[in-house]
């Protein structure tokens, strides 16, 4: 999921006129269950969002992405800065976990302290009641 501001960024987000690709590769991973946050980095993430000329668009041209997503960076492309998105974790997500390492996905640190935690899935439009105040 993005972060409620996400669609402005992008729309006003200046590219070079040959950017086929915006690349967003910081985020958060939120375990729904226990209530966990963390920072994670992905060097090519699931979130991208590809460039077209309408015409061209039209005329049939689309960007070919070599293994999927993780092709996005060999793109002609502009990293949008900072935490964008926020991957969940739960009982029927087996492509997401909480720990990084694995397919390029590092993480950062965990976000520990809950009144952050709180703010941060705000941001998101989530509120929960796993992030109890303190």
């Amino acid at each position: 999921m993005y972060i409620k501001t996400f669609v402005d960024t992008i729309q006003n987000y200046i590219t070079d006129k040959d950017t086929e690709v915006l690349i967003s590769q910081n985020c958060y991973t939120y375990d729904i269950y226990q209530g966990r946050l963390a920072y994670f980095f992905y060097n090519s993430p699931q979130s991208y969002v590809l460039i077209y000329k309408t015409k061209e668009y039209l005329a049939g041209k689309r960007h070919y992405l070599k293994n999927g997503h993780g092709g996005a960076i060999l793109l002609k492309h502009k990293l949008i800065p900072g935490v964008n998105y926020m991957n969940t974790v739960h009982s029927k997500n087996d492509s997401s976990y909480f720990e990084g390492g694995r397919g390029g996905k590092k993480k950062w640190s965990e976000i520990e302290d809950k009144a952050d935690i709180r703010e941060i899935l705000s941001e998101f439009g989530i509120y929960t009641e796993k992030v109890k105040k303190e």
